[in-house]
């Protein structure tokens, strides 16, 4: 009985629904030129606030290359604190204490993006801002840390002064990062690690993107690259020219790939044989083409 009034349940509960795989598409990857333009635009605003004493100019600026360098999530960038940011050492880092699902990583930064973090350091204590390590990074002028609201419109902020659409939120900036990432080291487990993803097959929606690259290596494949000889024009040859001539003992009938030898002479028999041969060209053109 058991057994029947289970698969009576079994029978009235709904079907579970399958969780619907999620795609991104081309339209949330900023382009090469589009990085290009808003990062150029951003270092203008920066010193428009340099000059025009505006922290908040210097502060976006620092947001979207801290998008683009490290991918982190917009919560993870409001909780950011100074003590998280290490330059120090020959292995420079970004600390992530709270990230979705409250997992902690260490995410890489490289050379280029250490220079931006000590730049930014240094600006910060110049707008007078404290230099607590316990600080967080994004504050406002008033030193109030920010919401999340408030990174949001300050990246839309950027996106509209740059000229690009406004169809970008501050989340693209992850999704860039982890699409020129996965394509310029090929290791997806690399990317899962500096996203932060729990399981890899978040992970591997990246890869869709990279259609340029499949395209390509479809099209070279079985392709094997062989190196190009450029072969010397062959001279003309003289008539009478002799290569190789041996005195040596071959084997009767052949030398090399010709036959030769089908009389079975001696060597001294050949070798008189080439001295009338080299008297005969000297008599005719008066000496013997050595090449």
């Amino acid at each position: 009985m058991t057994t029947i009034t289970q698969f009576i349940k079994l029978m009235k509960s709904e079907p579970r629904k399958r969780k619907r795989r999620w795609i991104i598409g081309e339209d949330k990857i900023f382009s090469i030129e589009e990085i290009d333009r808003i990062r150029n635009v951003c270092w203008k605003l920066k010193w428009d606030g340099i000059k025009g004493k505006k922290y908040y100019l210097v502060r976006d600026w620092f947001m979207i290359q801290l998008g683009l360098f490290t991918g982190l999530r917009v919560d993870e960038m409001r909780q950011l604190k100074i003590e998280d940011i290490h330059i120090r050492g020959s292995h420079s880092s970004l600390f992530v204490k709270n990230g979705k699902g409250g997992r902690k990583r260490n995410v890489w930064i490289n050379a280029e993006f250490k220079e931006i973090c000590e730049e930014f350091l240094k600006l910060r204590k110049r707008f007078g801002f404290d230099d607590n390590t316990d600080c967080c990074v994004f504050v406002s002028d008033a030193g109030t840390t920010l919401s999340k609201r408030a990174i949001q419109k300050s990246f839309k902020r950027c996106v509209k002064t740059a000229g690009l659409t406004e169809k970008y939120s501050i989340h693209c900036l992850r999704h860039t990062y982890a699409t020129y990432l996965l394509k310029a080291s090929r290791n997806i487990k690399l990317v899962k690690e500096q996203l932060g993803h729990s399981s890899i097959k978040t992970t591997e929606i990246y890869i869709s993107l990279i259609k340029e690259d499949t395209k390509e290596a479809l099209k070279n494949l079985y392709k094997v690259e062989r190196p190009f000889i450029k072969l010397p024009k062959p001279k003309k040859k003289s008539r009478y020219r002799l290569k190789h001539i041996s005195c040596e003992y071959v084997k009767p009938g052949t030398i090399g790939r010709k036959p030769y030898n089908q009389d079975h002479s001696t060597p001294e028999e050949r070798w008189e044989e080439v001295v009338r041969i080299c008297t005969e060209i000297i008599a005719e053109h008066g000496s013997i083409d050595r090449e």
